[in-house]
């Protein structure tokens, strides 16, 4: 720093934080790549990714009314002032961002079965994304829990139906 100018520097914790941040997003361009060719099962994908994220999630906070870990709406990460807890995302079960992550990466293994670069990918956003919210407060590690079981139930959900109806020749 010479001359009293302020530096711009972004250390790993910061590239994490936005990582574990922006994982829900992150997942659903890491499906789109890899399911690119399958695009009935992509379909499926995101139907079901907006229905848990956009209102199935928002639906369970609101009946758990469970509060988010004390110091949750500090700002203990550069990340912090990108969240707005409002509407019932003021609640903390189950997490939203484990849900959608989780959702992402089993819908992933159970389309394509095995370890590929992307599934490798996926593990890696997922235990970024887990640490995030927990690290900053975000959820408990109930919350982190009740969120990646809800999303392992609508990806089998969603999996089965798009199975079904399309080896049925229903779509």
């Amino acid at each position: 720093m010479e001359g009293g100018e302020p530096t711009s520097k972004m250390d790993l914790t910061t590239v994490f934080d936005y990582v574990g941040f922006c994982g829900p997003e992150i997942m659903v361009f890491l499906i789109i790549f890899s399911l690119w060719g399958r695009t009935k099962y992509l379909l499926f994908y995101f139907v079901f990714w907006l229905l848990d994220w956009n209102w199935l999630n928002k639906q369970l906070k609101m009946y758990f009314k469970e509060s988010r870990p004390i110091g949750y709406n500090s700002n203990n990460s550069e990340t912090a002032k990108y969240e707005t807890f409002k509407e019932g995302h003021n609640y903390g079960m189950p997490s939203g961002h484990a849900s959608s992550v989780f959702y992402s990466l089993i819908f992933l293994f159970l389309c394509v079965p095995g370890f590929t670069p992307y599934s490798m990918a996926g593990i890696l956003i997922v235990a970024i994304t887990l640490f995030q919210r927990f690290k900053n407060k975000r959820h408990s590690a109930e919350q982190l829990a009740a969120g990646a079981v809800e999303g392992a139930v609508v990806a089998n959900v969603a999996h089965w139906i798009a199975s079904h109806m399309i080896v049925n020749g229903l779509y």
